[in-house]
Parts: C-alpha cells; structure tokens; sequence
C-alpha cells in the first residue's frame, strides 16, 4: 500500500518537475502503483522487498534533495 501512495504522490508532481529530474523513475513509480492497485495478485513478493528494501531508500534520498531547507525560527522578541 505505501508503494501505492508513493506512486499516487510522484503523480502530483508538475511536469517542470518530473522534466527537471530524469533520473528520478517517476513514470515507472507510477506505474508499479497503477499496477498494484489494479492486479495485486500478479505481484510477486521478493520485488515487492527488493523494491521496498533498496530503491526505496534511494528513491528518499533524490526526493529530498529537491525539498527546500527549513528556514531557521525567528528570534523571539523580547
């Protein structure tokens, strides 16, 4: 199911975006969450883990390349 959301979540990302990152596999994220959505009996569990287990991690690691560092807290005035 989290590979599902991923997908559904990789799909929301703006055509500048996916154009902007070719070596992030967005269209095939997608598509393995289409698939899993549609046919979870034609899985087969050891991608399932190889997936989960070894592109996933990599997968976090691009993504967070692309999110902006969090700006400090402002200094209380006092």
């Amino acid at each position: 199911m989290k590979l599902i959301l991923i997908g559904e979540a990789l799909n929301r990302l703006s055509q500048e975006t996916r154009k902007s990152n070719p070596n992030i596999s967005i269209p095939a994220i997608i598509g393995l969450g289409t698939g899993s959505s549609m046919n979870t009996n034609g899985i087969q569990h050891e991608t399932i883990f190889s997936i989960a287990t070894e592109r996933v991690p990599e997968l976090i690691e691009q993504l967070t390349r692309l999110i902006p560092p969090i700006p400090p807290d402002p200094e209380p005035e006092g």
